[in-house]
């Protein structure tokens, strides 16, 4: 097993970069849609941050698609535990960004087994369920993303 497997949440990092790499290798050329730099926060309500080995931010873009064959893919993001701070999203290359326009953003805080840790209420873990939403406008926009504490 690699050598980052063995230290506490770099199997999780490794799985996340290793999607990265491969989302970014699928990919020629230029990105279809608009896509601008952002970053964020996520935090609870009363801004605590959210606990977790891995916490992860998805931005789900409502862009429709271009063609039958050109989709908008979502943008991932790497929350840093301890601020809670996202500063690099992912769309098709490593740092790119996101869509311009609406997206419905998902949450989730997993431990060091990989599995979610109970931190983040399940409501945040899918574009269908999620309540949080952002507009995506402009380049280096920064989103305070606010969720519920588990009950």
């Amino acid at each position: 097993m690699c050598r980052a497997c063995y230290h506490p949440g770099g199997f999780a990092q490794f799985l996340l970069t290793v999607m990265w790499v491969m989302l970014a290798a699928g990919c020629g050329g230029d990105a279809p849609f608009d896509i601008v730099l952002i970053s964020g926060e996520v935090a609870y309500e009363d801004g605590a941050p959210v606990p977790g080995m891995v916490i992860s931010v998805t931005f789900v873009s409502q862009a429709d698609p271009l063609s039958a064959k050109v989709h908008p893919r979502p943008a991932f993001a790497t929350v840093n535990a301890e601020d809670g701070i996202f500063p690099v999203v992912t769309t098709w290359k490593y740092g790119d960004g996101a869509i311009r326009g609406r997206h419905k953003v998902t949450v989730t805080s997993l431990g060091p087994d990989n599995n979610p840790t109970g931190a983040v209420p399940e409501i945040y873990a899918s574009p269908t369920t999620t309540p949080l939403q952002v507009e995506v406008t402009k380049r280096n926009q920064h989103f305070q993303l606010k969720i519920r504490r588990p009950q």
